[in-house]
């Protein structure tokens, strides 16, 4: 696999997510739920990826529940103003990969802040469609959630708070 652009700019393209990430793990504490960030481990070599992305999940909470996080540069503060009709989750590849997936998707919006929500548990009302990535000049089938089944943020303090117990 090679990527369309060096290290450093592949490590310049990952600060705002991980930014967004523990901005997310520091909302879960607050509200109370133990997080463990998994951290970035830069890999030596671009084939390593599949790997990373197969085992890893952004955040753990309460031990066991997989959380990842999607920064995006679009504008919302709630699913009603989402600017999209949908919202990209995850490259289908990547998710089916998974080998354990993750129980909430988290998007964060990098100029608001604010964060919708969209439950895996309704993976089955996503779609499949091809969406372009121009960084890595590569179009990819990617799941989408309808904008329907975008959810509050207060929602994962529930869902987590439900099956932390």
């Amino acid at each position: 696999m090679t990527l369309a652009y060096s290290d450093e700019e592949f490590k310049a393209r990952l600060r705002p997510g991980v930014e967004a990430e523990h901005y997310v793990a520091e909302r879960l504490r607050a509200w109370g739920f133990q997080v463990q960030e998994y951290g970035y481990v830069f890999r030596d070599h671009p084939d390593q990826i599949s790997d990373f992305t197969k085992n890893q999940t952004d955040l753990i909470v309460s031990g066991y529940l997989n959380v990842e996080v999607k920064s995006r540069t679009v504008e919302f503060t709630s699913p009603e103003d989402y600017p999209f009709a949908d919202a990209a989750i995850e490259a289908k590849r990547v998710f089916e990969s998974k080998l354990k997936r993750p129980d909430l998707y988290v998007i964060h919006s990098r100029p608001t802040g604010a964060l919708v929500i969209a439950d895996a548990r309704q993976a089955d009302q996503w779609v499949v469609r091809p969406m372009r990535d121009r960084a890595r000049d590569v179009t990819r089938d990617t799941y989408f959630a309808p904008k329907r089944v975008l959810k509050h943020e207060r929602y994962m303090e529930g869902f987590l708070a439900a099956l932390s117990v």
